[in-house]
């Protein structure tokens, strides 16, 4: 069996330990996996997809498409959300943060991206990113 226990108050703290003498006491046998850093909220990772949504109908309005090889022939071809989000973001984030994946990015850890990826865009191509999604922006 695999359980996700979440401690974040002296409460929840002392119900995890009892839960887990609990079930080596029935079990004779437990694998535990502490991990201390926030994972990004459901929130971030709907500002995510938002970014990469309007950086992609930035950079397609601003005449930088991507460029796709065919046979012999370069066509280009338009950013999407999931482009922009596997070839830009994702990389950045691998790279600062050894990650493979967004849903492992802490809580910090988008806006951090979004700063290193906005400052490559202006300094190589003269882009201004869209910023960080927001509730605020959002409602504006």
């Amino acid at each position: 069996m695999r359980k996700t226990i979440t401690a974040n108050s002296d409460k929840t703290l002392l119900a995890a330990l009892r839960e887990m003498q609990e079930a080596y006491e029935s079990a004779n046998y437990i694998n535990i996996h502490i991990d201390t850093g926030r994972q990004r909220t459901d929130q971030q990772r709907k500002a995510i997809e938002v970014f990469c949504k309007m950086l992609a109908d930035t950079l397609n309005d601003a005449g930088f498409d991507m460029q796709a090889v065919f046979a012999v022939k370069e066509l280009p071809v338009p950013w999407s959300q999931e482009t922009v989000k596997d070839i830009l973001f994702k990389p950045i984030a691998k790279a600062l943060f050894s990650v493979n994946s967004t849903v492992n990015l802490e809580r910090g850890d988008c806006g951090r991206v979004h700063e290193v990826l906005c400052r490559q865009l202006a300094t190589s191509l003269g882009v201004t990113c869209p910023e960080w999604p927001s509730k605020d922006s959002r409602d504006a």
